[in-house]
């Protein structure tokens, strides 16, 4: 229990009685599991649960109602115990017809103002999506972050995505992405978001046109419109035909002294 005292903690306890199933501890008096986990992982508010599974990383994130049995189950199923010989199942190469209806749906929500729905939807996306696509929920539960206005704690947990699948750059550029398109980003988010695609923006890799666009928006967002139009021009140079058109528009929108 974070927030209160042990006096407390243990009144609540003694009152609950045969009826308490579960486990409560208190934080130290410096305040360390809110710090190290909470406040790490962009979560300002309890109950909040955290599930680690038996590779030592953080599988979920997230209110503890939103937690369903087939949900842990995933999370910390058991290693398979079929023979070597056995025939290894398919890994899956895109998240299921229904996790995508359902991110698409939190996003409309989202769009549409509707936060608490689309984190419900959020909460059922997670359970539908696999380790290799659980950044669709992360990225997802930061927009909403965001669309709420708790833009202190939106740094953090865009930290931690690019993290968790640093493997992935782009992963890392698209939170960058969402902290420099926030409704008025503070300096702490546009840092954050410089550093995050940082790394992609210097290499030769897919995600640099997204980085180097998040590098410039960085710097218009600065006051350092010279800088912003530099890096939109690397940004089209390497933009892919996908790409093209929206990088073109950014840069001629910079050059009229512009936010795209």
């Amino acid at each position: 229990n974070l927030g209160e005292d042990e006096t407390t903690v243990s009144a609540f306890v003694r009152k609950m009685g045969s009826k308490m199933t579960y486990r409560v501890t208190v934080d130290d008096e410096k305040g360390t599991m809110g710090k190290k986990w909470l406040e790490a992982a962009g979560q300002n508010g309890i109950p909040c649960a955290f599930v680690v599974n038996k590779s030592g990383r953080i599988a979920y994130i997230g209110h503890p109602m939103s937690l369903e049995e087939s949900l842990l189950v995933k999370l910390l199923s058991e290693p398979s115990t079929k023979p070597a010989a056995a025939v290894a199942a398919p890994v899956a190469t895109a998240p299921s017809e229904k996790a995508e209806e359902l991110a698409a749906r939190a996003g409309t929500l989202l769009r549409a103002g509707k936060t608490d729905e689309a984190e419900k939807t959020i909460a059922k996306l997670h359970e539908e999506l696999g380790d290799k696509f659980r950044y669709i929920g992360g990225l997802l539960e930061l927009d909403l972050m965001l669309a709420r206005g708790e833009t202190a704690d939106a740094p953090e947990l865009a930290k931690i995505l690019a993290e968790d699948f640093a493997e992935q750059a782009a992963i890392g550029v698209a939170a960058a992405a969402r902290l420099s398109y926030a409704g008025s980003p503070d300096e702490t988010m546009l840092a954050t978001a410089e550093k995050l695609a940082g790394p992609a923006a210097q290499s030769e890799g897919p995600a640099r046109c997204g980085a180097l666009s998040v590098l410039a928006r960085v710097s218009f967002l600065r006051g350092e419109k010279d800088k912003a139009v530099g890096f939109q021009k690397q940004a089209v140079d390497c933009a892919s035909p996908a790409e093209a058109a929206a990088a073109k528009d950014a840069l001629s929108a910079y050059q009229e002294d512009k936010l795209p």
